[in-house]
């Protein structure tokens, strides 16, 4: 559960890096922008935020929005893989365990090996 949380945690501080970075960019372009250069600016923000830290970084030399967006995405990627080694290591993981080695043994054994057929 905590990892989960963390998880999209640091998700939304990658999105809002991405979002301020792209802001920042907004402000330099219209710096006098009305409610439809504000809706624009969402949309194009929302299609294309992973790329928006890269502009202040080398426009201005501003490389935090890029180090704290990605960064961020990674260790969401990372914990989110954690999420999932959690949930395989639940109470009924032997079950799980168990019923995948009989898939992989029937597998391995009678459609591939077809001396087994005939001993039956």
């Amino acid at each position: 559960m905590i990892y989960t949380i963390l998880k999209y945690l640091f998700f939304i501080i990658g999105v809002l890096a991405g979002f301020a970075a792209s802001y920042d960019m907004l402000v330099q372009a219209y710096p006098d922008f009305g409610i439809l250069g504000f809706t624009g600016w969402f949309v194009m923000t929302a299609m294309f935020f992973p790329l928006a830290p890269l502009y202040p970084g080398v426009v201005s030399g501003n490389w935090i929005f890029l180090i704290v967006c990605y960064s961020s995405f990674a260790i969401g990627v990372i914990l989110g893989n954690q999420v999932k080694k959690a949930i395989t290591s639940n109470k009924y993981s032997w079950f799980l365990t168990f019923f995948i080695q009989i898939v992989n043994f029937v597998d391995n054994h009678w459609f591939y090996n077809y001396d087994t057929w005939a001993k039956l």
